[in-house]
């Protein structure tokens, strides 16, 4: 809550208009910042995880014994895009 004596004064509103007009604006860009964090956290995360995905696949060679590199590469790529990943 805000005090205005009265009568109140025009270039006293004005400048208090102002200054809550700057903080809402402040308040909205903190806001859109948080999100785009967020945003990018999350992405940042997938990528993350299918790169331990592709990893883990790559890793272990299929039951036959022998790594065959073609089919790890394959399957690493079938689990990006699954979890969304390009």
């Amino acid at each position: 809550m805000d005090y205005s004596p009265k009568p109140l004064a025009p270039h006293v509103l004005m400048d208090k208009v102002r200054v809550f007009l700057e903080m809402e604006r402040h308040r909205q860009a903190t806001q859109c910042a948080l999100a785009e964090l967020s945003r990018s956290e999350l992405e940042l995360q997938r990528s993350n995880d299918a790169q331990c995905i592709a990893l883990l696949t790559l890793s272990f060679p299929p039951r036959s014994g022998q790594l065959d590199y073609a089919a790890s590469q394959s399957r690493a790529e079938a689990i990006s895009n699954s979890i969304g990943l390009e």
